[in-house]
């Protein structure tokens, strides 16, 4: 192990970059814990159980040695149980988001991940905890008579909601017949994407504009029918919205 100096700077990188991870994850701040040790460590009890452990409580372990470990409790006050490692000690708050969310949805988990790269654990925090550069998305609208199509590719997620919430909203301010969400060339949709859409159709109702969202694969949703999403958005093929 390094020799770093565990002041109260790198306990309060470390902090944030729990924080921000938990945020990622929308789970609160009860559910989380850090010590700057050292070594130090970290662990994030997440929400909802993995397909190959259904009976057991999941969480997200660190430790500055190992990096970041999927673990699911055994009952029995064992060591905790790993189910999936992440490569890279300090990879970006979005890169272990989606390492989680992935796992819970019963997707496979990455087989690389870029850590953040420096001299100490301090430099490597900090560099986690810079602001983090959009994921590749692509948000365009078309019309077709009186409704509105828009198209999303690339990732949803909290480092690019932001961005297709934005232009959801700008469209339901056009008041079109209807308003078409297609999802079909998105490649990963996070808990805050599932939460943005909610938001939206929730706005749609309210100015009386019917939302339609496409999905076609599997990986779009997976994490909608988990979360029960499906039971509030309007979830059609293709072949439904060719006629809006």
């Amino acid at each position: 192990m390094e020799d770093v100096d565990f002041d109260d700077t790198t306990a309060r990188e470390l902090r944030r970059y729990v924080e921000r991870i938990g945020d990622a994850l929308d789970l609160s701040g009860e559910c989380w814990c850090y010590d700057a040790g050292p070594p130090a460590t970290a662990y994030l009890a997440l929400e909802g159980r993995l397909p190959s452990h259904p009976d057991r409580d999941v969480a997200l372990v660190w430790d500055e040695r190992q990096g970041w470990s999927v673990a699911v409790e055994t009952g029995c006050g064992e060591d905790l149980l790993v189910v999936a490692d992440l490569p890279g000690v300090v990879p970006r708050v979005e890169v272990v988001a989606r390492f989680a969310t992935r796992l819970l949805h019963g997707d496979p988990p990455p087989d690389t991940a870029p850590g953040c790269e420096g001299p100490s654990l301090l430099a490597r925090l900090r560099e986690a905890n810079r602001p983090e550069v959009l994921a590749p998305v692509s948000v365009h609208s078309t019309r077709r008579r009186d409704a509105i199509v828009t198209t999303v590719s690339g990732e949803i997620d909290a480092a690019t909601v932001d961005v297709v919430r934005a232009e959801l909203v700008a469209q339901l301010g056009n008041r079109p017949s209807s308003l078409v969400i297609d999802l079909a060339d998105v490649d990963f949709l996070g808990a805050r994407g599932i939460a943005m859409l909610i938001d939206v159709h929730r706005r749609a109702l309210r100015a009386h504009v019917p939302v339609t969202v496409v999905v076609t694969t599997a990986r779009v949703l997976k994490p909608i029918r988990a979360t029960d999403a499906d039971h509030v958005l309007d979830i059609c093929p293709p072949a439904r919205s060719e006629g809006a």
